[in-house]
């Protein structure tokens, strides 16, 4: 699960296993595939054989989506309204190629609109990030917060928005067959620095 922000970023709310945080992250790294189309569309995105299907959709996504996703075969980006308002959108995915019925896809949907809700009724955080919460992005056990902590670096070393940089983040990341969360943990450990990223 996914929400928007007013940039072009994405904020991971949760996961619920490492294969569903990869999926994010692969979408995350290229800037496309099915969850991002369903952010950017409002409506669902079934894939019932991602390996297939995903070529022709989104090239960039179905190359990372080979190395890396070997056991999901089917993705389904659904998502994260409320009131006709889009604010992230959720990926389910299955281990074996499927397809939704429409039954299955108007309760999935309806599901999300209680989640979208829920999570828009939850008080949001506004705060500068503590110590504890930068602590926990530099030792990876918080990756997303990993990533825009080094968006936010490479932002201020470029003198560069946050989108740009994560513009050049996404090329770097494409040129050297990486994710994101890698890249980022070179930045944060000091192994990648702003003229290799600018090149």
């Amino acid at each position: 699960m996914s929400m928007l922000t007013d940039s072009s970023l994405r904020q991971r709310v949760g996961s619920s296993d490492e294969l569903a945080e990869l999926l994010e992250t692969v979408q995350f790294t290229v800037g496309e595939g099915p969850c991002v189309q369903a952010a950017a569309t409002g409506e669902p995105v079934i894939v019932e054989d991602l390996h297939a299907e995903a070529g022709a959709r989104w090239p960039g996504f179905a190359d990372l989506a080979a190395q890396r996703l070997g056991g999901v075969e089917a993705v389904f980006g659904f998502p994260l309204a409320v009131d006709d308002v889009t604010v992230g959108s959720i990926n389910l995915y299955s281990r074996t190629r499927r397809a939704l019925s429409p039954a299955q896809i108007a309760e999935t949907s309806q599901a999300v609109a209680l989640a979208a809700a829920a999570l828009l009724a939850s008080p949001q955080s506004t705060a500068e990030p503590t110590a504890d919460e930068v602590a926990e992005a530099l030792t990876g056990a918080d990756p997303w917060g990993a990533m825009h902590l080094a968006i936010g670096i490479m932002a201020g070393q470029l003198d560069i928005g946050p989108g740009e940089a994560l513009a050049r983040m996404r090329a770097h990341a494409f040129n050297h067959d990486m994710l994101l969360t890698d890249l980022a943990t070179q930045i944060l450990t000091d192994r990648l620095g702003p003229s290799e990223l600018n090149r």
